[in-house]
C-alpha cells in the first residue's frame, strides 16, 4: 500500500508545471524593481525623513490627511505601482518594511487629527486667536480678515501649530506674527501623543531607507547591475 500511494505522489509531482526559471544576469525586470520602486522611494523617504525632523507634516485640516507624506506606494505612479506588485509578490519579506511604514504613516496621520480637534475646541486657544486678531486689527486703515469666518481663523491656527509653522513665509503677515506667540500651545498634552509618533515615522523612515538600499545592493550584486541607469548604456548592454 505504501509503495502504490508513493508512485501516486510522483506521478501527482510530474504533472505539476517546472518552477519558472529565476532572473538572469542584467534582468530588465530586476532593473525595474531598482529604476521605478526602490531608487524613487529612496530619494522621496529622503525628503520624508527631512521634513518629519523639522516636524513639518503638510497635516491639511479639511481633508483630514497629510499632504505631501504619504504611504510609499502612492509615492508611485501607476506603473510603479504595478513593478511594486511584482516586487512584493516576489520577495515579501523584503517589502514587508513598506507596509510596516504604512501603519506608521497612518498612526502619524490619526494623532495629527487628534491633536488638530483637541486644539480647536479648546476654549483658551480659539480666544488667543481672536484676541490676537483683534489687535493685530487695530490701525489698518481696512479690515485685514475680510472673508474670514471666526472658525476658520481658529482651524488655520491649530493647522500651522500641528504643521510646526510649515509655510509661513507664503502665507498673510498676520501668521506670521501669531503662529510664533501660539507656540505654547504645542506644548500641551494633546500634543505628546503626536510628537511621540513624529519621533516613531521619522525613525522608521531611516530605518527603510537603510533597509531598501541593502536590498538594492543585493539585487544589484546578484544580478549584476548598476544601482541606475547608466547614460550611454542601453539596459541590455554588458557592462
Amino acid at each position: 500500500m505504501a509503495s502504490r500511494a508513493a508512485k501516486k505522489v510522483v506521478k501527482r509531482a510530474a504533472k505539476r508545471p517546472a518552477a519558472k526559471t529565476r532572473a538572469q544576469k542584467g534582468s530588465l525586470r530586476v532593473q525595474s524593481w531598482i529604476y521605478a520602486v526602490i531608487n524613487p522611494l529612496i530619494d522621496v523617504l529622503n525628503s520624508e525623513v527631512s521634513s518629519l525632523g523639522k516636524g513639518h507634516l503638510s497635516w491639511r485640516a479639511h481633508v483630514r490627511r497629510l499632504e505631501f507624506i504619504r504611504p510609499p506606494r502612492l509615492y508611485l505612479l501607476s506603473n510603479g505601482q504595478a513593478i511594486l506588485e511584482d516586487f512584493e509578490r516576489t520577495f515579501p519579506e523584503k517589502a514587508r518594511p513598506l507596509r510596516s511604514h504604512e501603519r506608521f504613516i497612518a498612526e502619524l496621520t490619526r494623532r495629527a487629527a487628534a491633536a488638530h480637534d483637541a486644539l480647536v475646541k479648546q476654549p483658551a486657544f480659539r480666544d488667543r486667536v481672536l484676541r490676537l486678531m483683534k489687535d493685530y486689527r487695530q490701525g489698518e486703515t481696512s479690515d485685514p480678515f475680510a472673508g474670514w469666518s471666526e472658525a476658520e481663523a481658529v482651524e488655520e491656527g491649530a493647522e500651522y501649530l500641528i504643521n510646526h509653522g510649515q509655510g509661513l513665509e507664503r502665507t498673510h503677515p498676520f501668521w506670521r506674527h501669531a503662529v510664533p506667540i501660539l507656540q505654547e500651545y504645542r506644548h500641551g498634552e494633546a500634543f505628546s501623543p503626536l510628537k511621540a509618533a513624529i519621533v516613531e515615522c521619522h525613525a522608521d523612515g531611516i530605518r527603510l531607507i537603510d533597509h531598501l538600499k541593502d536590498v538594492r545592493f543585493q539585487l544589484c550584486d546578484e544580478y549584476d547591475i548598476p544601482a541606475a541607469p547608466v547614460e550611454g548604456i542601453a539596459s541590455t548592454d554588458p557592462l
